[in-house]
Parts: C-alpha cells; structure tokens; sequence
C-alpha cells in the first residue's frame, strides 16, 4: 500500500471483499507526510528537495510553499492543468491520493500540515495520520448506515445491554434455527414485500392480512393472525419473571383482574412493597419506543396504586419488564430485579427473556412465510433455569387469585395492544381488594 505497487482498479476489487482502496491512498498520504516531517533532518531535507523537483518540472519555475501545497492538495487550474509529469514517485502519489480523498496540504516555512475533514494535523501529530483517517472513516461509515430508512433501528436498543447480544460467543439458549433469523430479523434484511422498495404499492401489503404494508414490526407485532403466538411470547417471558420474583417475594396474584378491569401480570409482596408488575414486548424502534412502552404501563396501572393505598399498602411501585420482540433487554428492568435476584440469576435470567423472545418472534416470522405453525399448544412453558425450582406456587385466600388458580387464564386470548401486551378485558367486574399488609392474603 504504501510504495503503490497496485494501481487502483485493482485495489477496487480487493475491495469487493474487504476495504482496502481507502487505505491504500491514506498510507501515500501518510508516507510523504511522515517523509516532511521526519526527525533526521537529512532525511526531511532530502524529501523536500524532491518534492521541489517534482513541483517545478510541473509548473516549470521554482515553487513557492503555496505551489508545493496546491501541488499535494490535487489542483488541476492554472499552471498544474496543462502539464503533467511523466514519472510517478512518492509525491504524485500522494497527489492522487489527497485529490480522491479531499485532503488539504499547508506549507509554512517550507513545514508541512494537511487538514482532514475538521482536523489539522502538523508534524506534532505525524504519528495520528492514520488513527484520524481511520476514525472519521469509520464515522462517516456509522453515520451513513443510521441514516439509511430502517438501519440501526433495532441496533440501536440492541446497544443498550450486552445480555441482548449474549449468544454471539457461545451461543447458549438458542438454536441454530434463531441465530440465522436473528441477525437479519436485527438489519431488516428480510423477505418480506415491504423491504423490496422497487416494488408498487400496492405489492408491498401484507401476504395474509393484505390491509398494512408488511413490513417486520407488523409481522412480529402487529398482524392479527399471529395473537396465539404472542401470547405465548409474552407468556414466557412472564414465567421467568414470576420465577424470580418468587425468591424473595411474596406472589399474591397472576393475570387475575383488581380493579376497574386493570388485569396485571403479577401483583408481588416485595419487602415492605407491594408491586404490580406487567410484561410488554415492544418492537425494537429505537430507544425511544422502549421508554414509550414502559410509561404506557405506568399511566394504564396507575390507578391501582390509589385503590392499593387504601387497603394499607404504604408503598405500592408499577414495575413495566420491557424486552423487545427481536431479543434487546432494556436495562430500567434491573431496577426492580435486583431487588429479588442475585447476581449471577439476574445474569442468567435476562439471557434466557432475550433468548425466548428471539425462538418466538422466529417461529412468528416462519409461520407468517410458510403458514406452517412452529409450535404446539404447550410449547410456551419455558424449560426449568438449571439450579432454580420454577413450580406452582400454593393457593392463596385473597379473591385476587394466585398462580396455581390462574394457570388457566394465563393462555387466554385477549385482545393485544400494539406493545403485543395483554389487554384488560373491559367488563371484567372489580375483585374485593389487593389486600393489605396485614390482611390474609
């Protein structure tokens, strides 16, 4: 790269597979800068008394520091657009290079600086050259991935915790199956007619409602035909939670109706708290549409704190578990977990909600495509987390119900918000009360 012993069409297709035509003009640029502005000052001399050379058999008289400056930025007007110089060396290189890549060149005392993008770098900085290139190219590079229509979308809540990612290494908790849908379900690189934009209209609806654009958020989040199957998504992601919950705490009910129809996922004593906690399985559209999920539970349950006070619950805190329907674990759920889950569980637990959340978008995604369902009526009990007891939980007196008495109503279809969250059943009658404290409960 650096003594040009490839010309450029041939380093345009070793650049069909890795990028390499780039970094073949910054290491030119890097080689006559570093030449300028060597610590021998033989060798800078030298350098420079080449560089004259050059400069003058182009412009045919002696150059000034603006001539030599113009000369390496790649000007072609005036003195420099007639002529040509018939021998390549380390300078015209370094010419052609700083012309394709917009690089400016300084001369000040016969002192070389040249200007990449924002930066200026002198002969203080002559070690940066290629850090800087390198950086701003792999900034440039993010900037115009985010800015394409549905790139980095779903990367970017991805981004927010590493357990989103955790089966890249070892690829526990999941199957071969999940890992080839996973990272394109991430990129949107999917077969479905919305991502084919040279297509009408009117092909771009959806193959089974044929009412929406099919795109993946309708698939996985939106299209009527799949609400079983979001159930039970949502389901097991609601099982690992009631397990943990279970540790340290108390649960006094699940998917049982409290008041003015609100049907939490589960109602938990932790401590000297009492929490509603309810699922939701938002599509990955950027940061934001987690934090939206997560206020839409608080604002739709904020009505129980009021009704829980006045049973004598002095605390009562409204805990929204958020994972997206691609598998990214938004890290406000560690708040509440923390309190009823060790370290290492909490650990292993948010591997295990993003790996079920993956198998079941998935399996979502196939049906969609093929018509085939991928799964069977039960298969939404998810397997026992090695070293824990996930079991039924004893009856409790209080009318608003428990696990072991709620099993059945845990499966049922409902309506679904656009979260793929249960929602109330309107003219479900209120329940006696949360119980107290103290009550039995």
């Amino acid at each position: 790269m650096r003594t040009d012993q490839l010309d450029k069409t041939a380093w345009s297709d070793v650049d069909k597979f890795v990028r390499a035509a780039e970094d073949s003009d910054y290491y030119l640029i890097d080689t006559a800068f570093k030449l300028l502005t060597s610590s021998d000052e033989e060798v800078a001399l030298l350098s420079l008394a080449q560089l004259t050379r050059t400069v003058r058999h182009r412009i045919r008289r002696q150059p000034t520091d603006g001539d030599l400056a113009s000369y390496l930025s790649g000007c072609m007007v005036q003195e420099f657009k007639g002529t040509t110089n018939h021998l390549a060396n380390v300078w015209t290189n370094a010419r052609r290079a700083s012309s394709r890549q917009k690089i400016t060149w300084t001369f000040a005392q016969s002192k070389p600086s040249i200007q990449i993008w924002d930066d200026v770098l002198t002969s203080v900085d002559r070690r940066k050259i290629l850090l800087t290139f390198h950086s701003r190219f792999q900034a440039k590079a993010l900037a115009a991935l985010r800015a394409l229509p549905s790139q980095g979308k779903a990367m970017d809540c991805v981004a927010l915790s590493p357990a989103s990612t955790h089966f890249l290494s070892e690829g526990n908790y999941t199957r071969f199956a999940d890992w080839r849908f996973v990272h394109k379900a991430r990129l949107n690189l999917v077969p479905l007619n919305a991502t084919k934009q040279w297509k009408d209209q009117q092909d771009k609806l959806c193959r089974r409602c044929g009412k929406w654009e099919e795109t993946l958020p309708h698939v996985l989040n939106h299209s009527p035909m799949h609400s079983a199957a979001w159930q039970k998504r949502h389901n097991a992601v609601l099982q690992r939670i009631q397990a943990a919950v279970a540790f340290k705490g108390k649960i006094i009910s699940v998917n049982q109706a409290v008041v003015q129809g609100l049907r939490p996922d589960l109602v938990a004593h932790v401590g000297d708290e009492l929490c509603i906690l309810d699922v939701t399985i938002p599509f990955e559209n950027r940061r934001p549409a987690f934090h939206q999920a997560r206020l839409r539970k608080i604002e739709k349950y904020r009505p129980l704190t009021e009704f829980s006070k006045q049973y004598g619950w002095k605390k009562v805190s409204i805990v929204p578990i958020v994972v997206g329907s691609l598998g990214a674990w938004d890290p406000e759920n560690d708040v509440f977990l923390k309190k009823v889950a060790t370290k290492s569980y909490l650990n292993l637990l948010r591997k295990l909600c993003v790996s079920d959340c993956i198998r079941w978008s998935r399996d979502i995604f196939i049906q969609h495509l093929t018509g085939i369902q991928q799964y069977g009526q039960n298969s939404f009990k998810p397997a026992q987390i090695d070293g824990v007891q996930e079991q039924s939980f004893p009856n409790q007196t209080s009318h608003v119900g428990s696990p072991a008495s709620s099993n059945a109503s845990s499966s049922r279809s409902e309506p679904l918000s656009d979260d793929c969250s249960p929602q109330p059943t309107p003219t479900l009658p209120p329940s006696q009360s949360v119980g107290a404290p103290n009550s039995h409960v």
